[in-house]
């Protein structure tokens, strides 16, 4: 099957401190989390949390903002007004930023060896799980992860309000998301010609690979988009993030059944620091049908 090459991508032990501490002090006392107390001591709606209710902070170290290449850190989106230790972490946790999207949790691996990601952050599990309370008697805990939480925003310029979309309100309004001037218009009238809606708008996690333009060119490619190669672009039932994805294992696409089946591939580039890792996505058509032949394509993945 052959598909558009430039693509978008739309997851202990208990430490226990001082007897009067409470987590903003822990925080405060940690040379390694200053950038985010600075971050934290500057929001006046994060420091009446720590000070009056129950949650859970995901810090980010100081490494991880010395890689961060975003403009904004959403000091909110780092934090859930429900006190969650590790083990009890589900598959979502609702973040305190304006319409509580959700932090993804992703858990790799068995037992002593299981690694947890809040979205593209590793958690540093040594670190973690400090159990604290306020002033209030209120609980709190804190995890510590390797990496900036990014929420999806829509652009300063932008007079819409976006919150949690879905995958097709995304599509719908992708120019006004801050999402590095990647343009999707030409797969967005392909999901509407194809009347594809309604796979974009389902509930439940998904994940979709959506092509930007550029991977349109040259022709005919566009001439080769339809329903099932759309599907072919899905993986049903599973949310995944680059740094939690499980790379080098198939994994089935929507465009999976009897006469066809469709799977997507992960894999990466190592690059010597300071330049990052390029990520990619290999789709490979192991059945094919009268329209859509076997073969492999290789994507890049842009965001």
């Amino acid at each position: 099957m052959k598909a558009p090459v430039g693509i978008v991508l739309i997851f202990l032990s208990t430490l226990t401190l001082g007897k009067n501490a409470t987590l903003e002090e822990r925080i405060r006392d940690d040379s390694d989390l200053s950038q985010f107390y600075s971050l934290l001591e500057r929001n006046q709606v994060a420091m009446a949390s720590l000070k009056y209710r129950s949650l859970t902070l995901f810090a980010p170290t100081n490494e991880a903002f010395q890689k961060f290449t975003g403009n904004t850190t959403h000091v909110l989106y780092h934090m859930s007004t429900v006190a969650t230790t590790l083990e009890q972490l589900g598959a979502t946790i609702s973040s305190d930023l304006e319409g509580n999207p959700p932090l993804y949790i992703t858990r790799r691996g068995k037992a002593s060896q299981e690694q947890i990601f809040i979205n593209n952050a590793l958690v540093l599990q040594s670190r973690s799980n400090v159990q604290l309370q306020n002033s209030d008697g209120r609980k709190q805990v804190l995890h510590v992860i390797d990496d900036v939480l990014q929420p999806l925003t829509v652009l300063p310029t932008s007079s819409i309000e976006l919150f949690s979309p879905d995958a097709f309100q995304f599509l719908t309004y992708s120019e006004s998301l801050d999402i590095n001037s990647h343009l999707m218009r030409s797969y967005r009238e392909k999901v509407i010609m194809n009347k594809k809606e309604i796979v974009f708008q389902a509930v439940g996690s998904h994940t979709y690979f959506i092509p930007i333009d550029e991977g349109f060119k040259p022709p005919p490619r566009a001439d080769l988009f339809d329903k099932k190669v759309i599907d072919g672009h899905i993986i049903p039932n599973r949310v995944l993030f680059t740094a939690a994805a499980p790379y080098g294992d198939p994994l089935p696409t929507l465009a999976f059944e009897d006469n066809l089946k469709v799977q997507i591939t992960f894999s990466k580039s190592e690059s010597k620091p300071p330049k990052p890792s390029k990520i990619y996505v290999t789709s490979n058509t192991v059945i094919g049908d009268g329209k859509h032949t076997p073969g492999n394509v290789l994507a890049e993945v842009v965001k």
